[in-house]
């Protein structure tokens, strides 16, 4: 790249950039600073070759060549917004920045260089190769939402995460029935490539709800106006722990997620930073929780929170929180070999539960709590 002056922005430069990238994030289980400035760098070659404006303003620019570029783009964005989050930092690329449009749910076969002309999109109901990039996509435009309103100065009124709360499940509920094939409750019976994908995007959504309401978790346990928030974010947190044991069991060796054909992508997916963070964030509410007060309140909501929507039933008891943190500590020791991350939040979940599991201590020690909140702090978690 650097042969080829890549500031001038010759022919595959982002590709180039992309692979780079890619190289450098599977070198570490943590989140490294560097692939955050790296995107940074991504992002702004995009810029310079106009990947931000939609290539129809461009008579250059093929159909095929156009509907290429849309597609880079994509890519590029959802980086932006996982290295932002990962790095506790604002996102780079803001809405009105851009206007490329989303790429067309098409199959690989669809295109060809010498066509004139996009054939129309297909229905969402017929499963592309693209399909799951393009509605992880809707879910991330949601997150880069939520990931303004955590970067702040000023918290925001509670109305705007309700909305965007109703936003998130209005994509995450129109999700196409062709591309779901296995809920987390059945994991592991019909192992496919396109019921992982709807695994990640029950992740992702997950991990949204967690994000958008989590600054609302603590309220939540005094104010009867967040208990709604407070509900969404332990339940989501055992959720997400659920998923993690789950799939870590089927990662093990003899489980279905062990043979060569699904190590190369589960395994490696599963093994990021990025799923990572996601788990450690889960297991960081649960945390906060049990450390806050042994004994959870019992607060009635307000009737304007109420929902029938998921997430919203009664939260976990004391005992499956336990529970699920105990299974958390067991992955995330395991996982303290390779990751610095993993350790400090290991520790922080052994302190929690030894004092919760204890009957006769009944006021949490303030300085343990306080060793907790800095570990937490030093990996970015809260």
């Amino acid at each position: 790249m650097i042969l080829a002056n890549y500031t001038k922005t010759p022919p595959y430069t982002i590709e180039a950039f992309l692979l780079y990238f890619g190289t450098e994030f599977v070198r570490s289980v943590d989140s490294q600073f560097s692939v955050y400035m790296l995107v940074g760098m991504i992002v702004r070659l995009c810029f310079r070759m106009g990947y931000h404006r939609d290539p129809s303003r461009f008579p250059n620019i093929s159909p095929y060549r156009g509907e290429l570029r849309r597609r880079k783009w994509l890519v590029v964005m959802s980086l932006d917004l996982i290295t932002s989050a990962q790095a506790g930092l604002p996102r780079m690329i803001m809405p009105f920045m851009y206007d490329t449009q989303e790429p067309r749910n098409l199959d690989e076969d669809d295109l060809h260089e010498d066509m004139l002309e996009l054939p129309p999109s297909r229905p969402e109901t017929e499963l592309t190769q693209l399909l799951y990039s393009i509605i992880l996509t809707r879910v991330r435009h949601l997150q880069a939402r939520i990931l303004d309103l955590v970067n702040t100065t000023s918290q925001p009124p509670y109305r705007e995460i309700n909305d965007i709360d109703i936003a998130l499940r209005r994509v995450f509920d129109g999700v196409p029935q062709s591309s779901i094939a296995s809920t987390v409750e059945d994991f592991g019976s019909a192992l496919s490539p396109t019921s992982m994908r709807h695994l990640y995007l029950d992740l992702a959504f997950l991990k949204a709800e967690l994000m958008l309401h989590r600054p609302y978790l603590v309220l939540g346990r005094t104010d009867a106006r967040y208990t709604y928030s407070r509900r969404v974010c332990l339940n989501a947190s055992i959720e997400m722990l659920d998923f993690q044991n789950k799939i870590d069991a089927e990662v093990q060796p003899g489980g279905k997620l062990f043979t060569p054909g699904w190590r190369l992508s589960t395994v490696s997916w599963y093994m990021s930073s990025v799923v990572a963070q996601d788990f450690l964030l889960a297991t960081t509410v649960l945390v906060l929780e049990l450390d806050a007060d042994p004994i959870p309140p019992v607060l009635q909501a307000p009737e304007s929170t109420q929902s029938e929507m998921r997430l919203d039933h009664a939260p976990p008891t004391r005992e499956e929180i336990v529970a699920s943190l105990r299974s958390a500590y067991r992955i995330w020791s395991r996982a303290s070999k390779r990751s610095q991350e993993a350790r400090k939040v290991a520790t922080a979940v052994k302190l929690v539960l030894s004092r919760a599991c204890n009957t006769k201590e009944q006021v949490a020690d303030s300085a343990q709590s306080k060793f907790i909140c800095s570990t937490l702090c030093s990996c970015k978690l809260i």
